[in-house]
């Protein structure tokens, strides 16, 4: 999932919410990008309106929340909320509320929300090698 956002009340609020549920659900992949830092991504990906996450499946946009509408239009919406939606939409497992569920990791700093790149994989640097053989 990606959230394209910017400093704006709403965008923060979403921000809240995806951080409780990218502790709670470590199977999947949160980051964030500043939209106005983007503009040539968030153009590719017709991105209109902030906050908006877009749900990518195997390379493929599967879905997107735009705004707040999907959640009540209102900025107090429960975090089980966007969790239901998420489920829905096959990106998070349903943990059938053992250990608390997306309410355990409230308070629980970055979660995995990663910032900025466009993917998520570690940058090789000079001298390592991603080979697992010693030739």
């Amino acid at each position: 999932m990606c959230l394209f956002y910017r400093a704006s009340p709403p965008c923060e609020v979403m921000e809240k919410h995806l951080r409780v549920l990218a502790a709670a659900h470590l199977e999947t992949k949160f980051m964030m990008i500043e939209a106005e830092k983007a503009p040539f991504l968030a153009e590719r990906l017709k991105i209109w309106m902030l906050p908006t996450l877009a749900i990518v499946k195997n390379e493929k946009t599967t879905d997107y929340i735009v705004g707040l509408d999907d959640m009540g239009g209102v900025e107090d919406f429960d975090t089980g909320m966007l969790e239901s939606r998420l489920i829905d939409a096959g990106v998070l497992f349903d943990q059938g509320k053992r250990g608390g569920g997306a309410g355990a990791g409230a308070g629980a700093g970055r979660g995995n929300i990663r910032k900025g790149g466009v993917d998520g994989r570690r940058q090789l640097q000079l001298g390592d090698s991603d080979e697992d053989s010693d030739f």
